[in-house]
């Protein structure tokens, strides 16, 4: 009957601690260490218990590191220890299969024999229980049960809590990774938002220097296109100058050439006194006084000697055979008289 109560007391207990370590906030939030020490000191005290402790494998799976290892009679908790693998290389063979280590007596349990010198006789530790913590197909440690200076065999009601108590402990390294995989998107997240908002500040502030470039741009092409037409304009100009000049430089020396012509043609038709023209005018006019009015008639066409053009020319000689046929005179004379400047006003005075 008192086994029986025991064992009722027990479950309910355990009952108990496992519905506070699923409720804990350190549970959801994913702080193993602090329900490691809530589990170990609530395990110890409650089924009165010595030693119990919580230890994780590296990520190399080569030591066993003491997160946390709760003392019944000395009330305190430590931390740091370190099992090397060639300690515990036949419980971890066994720990991968199965869910526990149930060692009754450590010192005779193949599974536990690389303990003894370094572990379990320096600890007094007289029964041990190892419960699995696995996260999916990986083993990632130990929730331990150890007593100390007293025989125990471990009953199934504890076993199945050991095990209860490592898949929370699991649970809650789960939720811890998840966590910081969380911080680590929300700080990736943040990262990107900022690289964002920097990229698009920085397009912003390109996209204006590239629009003020291709303004400056715009109006230096704008200002070449203007000189450029100058430019060009003035070689135009300069050209049609030149080209300009050289046209009035060979309209000149022909006009030059007819104009000097003329003057030797006057000198030498009205100014020279021995000229061949006087002598036969001597011979053609005996009298003197018809000499000297055709002097006169000659002084005044000296003052109208003329370059004319072929049209006006043709309108002279018209006037001139009509003016000669009036008279009885042949107009062949029309062509002389035209060429030594006269008109009709002339050969009426």
């Amino acid at each position: 009957m008192d086994r029986i109560q025991r064992e009722l007391t027990r479950a309910r207990f355990q009952q108990n601690i496992l519905a506070e370590v699923s409720a804990h906030p350190s549970a959801r939030s994913g702080d193993f260490q602090t329900l490691a020490k809530f589990i170990t000191k609530s395990v110890a005290e409650g089924l009165g218990i010595e030693r119990v402790g919580v230890w994780l494998f590296n990520d190399s799976k080569n030591e066993l590191l003491n997160v946390d290892t709760y003392f019944q009679s000395k009330a305190l908790h430590s931390s740091g220890a370190i099992l090397k693998e060639v300690e515990f290389r036949e419980e971890f063979q066994y720990l991968v299969k199965e869910k526990y280590v149930d060692a009754n007596d450590p010192y005779t349990d193949p599974r536990t024999k690389g303990f003894i010198e370094t572990y379990l006789k320096p600890n007094g530790i007289t029964a041990m229980l190892d419960g699995v913590i696995r996260m999916g197909e990986e083993l990632i440690g130990t929730l331990c049960f150890e007593h100390v200076g007293k025989k125990h065999k471990w009953q199934d009601d504890e076993i199945i809590f050991c095990s209860q108590l490592g898949d929370q402990i699991a649970l809650t390294i789960s939720n811890q990774r998840k966590n910081q995989i969380y911080e680590e998107l929300i700080a990736r997240e943040n990262e990107l938002r900022e690289l964002n908002e920097s990229l698009e500040q920085l397009v912003e502030e390109r996209t204006k220097k590239l629009r003020n470039s291709n303004e400056e741009l715009e109006s230096t092409i704008s200002t070449l296109k203007k000189a450029q037409n100058q430019l060009i304009l003035s070689e135009k100009m300069a050209s049609l100058g030149q080209l300009v000049a050289g046209i009035a430089h060979e309209i000149n020396n022909p006009i030059a050439a007819i104009q000097a012509s003329a003057e030797n043609l006057k000198e030498s038709l009205f100014e020279s006194e021995y000229s061949l023209f006087q002598k036969e005018l001597k011979e053609l006019l005996p009298d003197h006084k018809s000499q000297n009015l055709f002097q006169e008639v000659i002084q005044v066409l000296k003052s109208r000697i003329e370059i004319i053009s072929g049209r006006e020319r043709m309108s002279r000689r018209k006037r001139i055979e009509s003016w000669l046929h009036q008279r009885g005179l042949p107009d062949s004379f029309s062509f002389h008289l035209i060429d030594v400047g006269f008109d009709l006003d002339v050969l009426e005075s």
